[in-house]
């Protein structure tokens, strides 16, 4: 799974995911991805997997662990824009010379 954010200032502005995983990765990035869109990077982070399972109205047991995993990676969507010093998008630099 991979989540990205465009964030504007301290403002998420777009986020996206990208999962070939289940139907409970999916369901629970999708709910995630939408739910983050202007919230603060703050209080994106604070999102927890029981209020994804609880916002989706619970999921079946074998599909629990979507709702970590997509918390997770929203998680370390937001170390990376943070380890990246909050500079332009790490992408343009792969078609610089």
């Amino acid at each position: 799974m991979a989540i990205c954010l465009k964030v504007d200032g301290d403002l998420i502005r777009e986020a996206t995911f990208l999962s070939d995983i289940c139907i409970g990765s999916i369901s629970a990035a999708s709910f995630l991805t939408e739910k983050v869109k202007y919230l603060t990077i703050a209080e994106a982070a604070k999102i927890s997997s029981e209020e994804i399972i609880d916002e989706l109205g619970g999921l079946p047991e074998q599909f629990i662990h979507c709702a970590t995993l997509a918390r997770d990676t929203l998680i370390k969507a937001i170390m990376n824009y943070h380890q990246s010093g909050f500079k332009e998008s790490p992408w343009k630099k792969m078609y610089r010379s």
